[in-house]
């Protein structure tokens, strides 16, 4: 239902500032390709409305919709 992403519901735990993460600086290659710096850079990408989201489970209605918008899109 539509109550399940309404912005009035209490807000877990978040980032500072506007819901981005620290993208930690590496000097190598492989330090570029770490888990910990690709993660905070894609959840960065992710639209506001997203990252935003009251709840896990209106997080991941949000998340499925733009999976499908994209997964048609060919670059």
């Amino acid at each position: 239902s539509s109550d399940v992403c309404s912005s009035d519901l209490v807000m877990s735990l978040r980032t500072a500032g506007a819901g981005q993460l620290v993208v930690p600086r590496v000097e190598t290659k492989q330090g570029e390709m770490a888990f910990s710096r690709y993660a905070a850079h894609c959840w960065n990408q992710l639209p506001m409305g997203i990252r935003s989201a009251p709840t896990l489970t209106c997080f991941k209605k949000k998340i499925i919709i733009i999976i499908i918008i994209y997964s048609g899109r060919i670059d």
